[in-house]
Protein backbone atom coordinates (compact mmCIF):
# COMPACT_ATOMS: atom_id res chain seq x y z
CA UNK A 1 0.00 0.00 0.00
CA UNK A 2 1.20 3.49 -0.67
CA UNK A 3 2.17 5.49 1.17
CA UNK A 4 3.95 3.00 3.41
CA UNK A 5 4.82 3.87 6.98
CA UNK A 6 8.33 5.10 7.69
CA UNK A 7 8.68 2.05 9.95
CA UNK A 8 8.05 -0.22 6.95
CA UNK A 9 10.62 1.25 4.57
CA UNK A 10 13.51 -1.02 5.67
CA UNK A 11 11.43 -4.08 6.54
CA UNK A 12 12.56 -7.39 5.06
CA UNK A 13 9.02 -8.35 4.03
CA UNK A 14 7.88 -4.96 2.70
CA UNK A 15 7.56 -6.25 -0.86
CA UNK A 16 5.23 -9.02 0.31
CA UNK A 17 3.27 -7.14 2.97
CA UNK A 18 3.15 -3.81 1.16
CA UNK A 19 3.00 -1.92 4.44
CA UNK A 20 -0.36 -3.26 5.51
CA UNK A 21 -3.88 -2.21 4.64
CA UNK A 22 -4.57 1.47 5.05
CA UNK A 23 -7.55 0.80 7.31
CA UNK A 24 -5.33 -0.94 9.88
CA UNK A 25 -2.75 1.88 9.86
CA UNK A 26 -4.83 4.99 10.62
CA UNK A 27 -4.39 7.08 13.75
CA UNK A 28 -5.51 10.64 14.39
CA UNK A 29 -1.98 11.49 15.57
CA UNK A 30 0.04 10.17 12.59
CA UNK A 31 -2.71 9.58 10.05
CA UNK A 32 -1.41 6.73 7.81
CA UNK A 33 2.24 6.99 8.91
CA UNK A 34 1.95 3.94 11.18
CA UNK A 35 2.72 0.28 10.71
CA UNK A 36 -0.30 -1.96 10.53
CA UNK A 37 -1.78 -3.01 13.85
CA UNK A 38 -1.16 -6.53 12.53
CA UNK A 39 2.49 -5.87 11.65
CA UNK A 40 4.02 -8.30 14.15
CA UNK A 41 1.57 -11.04 13.17
CA UNK A 42 2.18 -10.48 9.46
CA UNK A 43 5.92 -10.60 10.01
CA UNK A 44 5.71 -13.87 11.93
CA UNK A 45 3.42 -15.75 9.59
CA UNK A 46 5.03 -14.48 6.38
CA UNK A 47 8.47 -15.54 7.66
CA UNK A 48 7.01 -18.90 8.70
CA UNK A 49 5.66 -19.43 5.19
CA UNK A 50 8.96 -18.33 3.61
CA UNK A 51 10.84 -20.79 5.86
CA UNK A 52 8.52 -23.63 4.81
CA UNK A 53 8.97 -22.76 1.12
CA UNK A 54 12.75 -22.68 1.51
CA UNK A 55 12.77 -26.07 3.28
CA UNK A 56 10.62 -27.52 0.50
CA UNK A 57 12.88 -26.09 -2.20
CA UNK A 58 16.01 -27.42 -0.47
CA UNK A 59 14.43 -30.88 -0.12
CA UNK A 60 13.44 -30.90 -3.80
CA UNK A 61 16.94 -29.88 -4.81
CA UNK A 62 18.47 -32.66 -2.69
CA UNK A 63 16.04 -35.24 -4.11
CA UNK A 64 16.79 -34.17 -7.69
CA UNK A 65 20.54 -34.49 -7.13
CA UNK A 66 20.21 -38.16 -6.18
Amino acid sequence: QNPASKDCLNCAIKKICGGGMLLSRWSSKNQFDNPSIYCVDHYLYINHILDKINVHLRNDRITQEY
